[in-house]
């Protein structure tokens, strides 16, 4: 069970990581309109399309193993 419970803990960790990457992509898209650079753009844009993958991927993980110790 304590291996378990350490690797919820880094996914959850991973979420909080994703969800920061989320939010600095989203400053600097804002940052890259503002100064009309498209390729900035763009990278933030793939940077916010990462972190958003990597939320729903761990929250569907996280709800399926709490789901899986409520059985």
């Amino acid at each position: 069970m304590r291996s378990a419970d350490a690797s919820t803990s880094r996914l959850r960790t991973s979420l909080v990581a994703a969800a920061i990457l989320a939010a600095c992509g989203v400053v600097l898209a804002v940052f890259a309109v503002q100064d009309g650079r498209t390729l900035s753009l763009a990278i933030a844009c793939l940077q916010v399309a990462a972190a958003v993958w990597i939320l729903v991927d761990n929250t569907r993980e996280l709800r399926r193993r709490g789901a899986a110790r409520d059985r």
